[in-house]
């Protein structure tokens, strides 16, 4: 529940629970398996674009789901066409030379004491029920 639902809802949902069989008994992996996760835990720092010139920032959901290329083919065939762009620039996105950065939300290293707590007790109860068992 501590992993954002901004716009998608996509991280959240990305979290999968994996058996993991091994010779010594069972064991379970929890991962997100969403690019953004590692950016949410450990943060970002002040930036710009890498190859653009400019980094494309999404303001609304639908400009985030549509991406930087159908936004800006938009842009043009709305410009040759004499109409109206279906994303406007300033409401939907807004193209910027640098960005300030993500402050990191340690979402697992937050988790990881109740983690252990929780997989502590779970052994415990499965160690009483097997030496209580006949």
């Amino acid at each position: 529940m501590a992993t954002p639902k901004r716009w998608t809802g996509q991280t959240r949902k990305m979290w999968r629970v994996i058996p993991m069989p091994s010779s010594r008994g069972s064991g379970w992996t929890v991962v997100n398996t969403s690019k953004v996760m590692v950016f949410l835990e450990r943060g970002t720092k002040a930036h710009g674009p890498k190859n653009a010139k400019r980094l494309f920032v999404p303001l609304t959901r639908r400009a985030a789901m549509a991406g930087p290329r159908v936004v800006v083919a938009e842009l043009i065939a709305a410009r040759q066409a004499k109409r109206r762009p279906k994303y406007r620039v300033g409401k939907d996105f807004v193209f910027a030379k640098r960005v300030r950065g993500i402050r990191a939300m340690w979402i697992i290293r937050h988790a990881l004491p109740f983690m252990r707590t929780t997989t502590k007790m779970a052994m415990r109860q499965f160690i009483q029920a097997v030496l209580d068992s006949p």
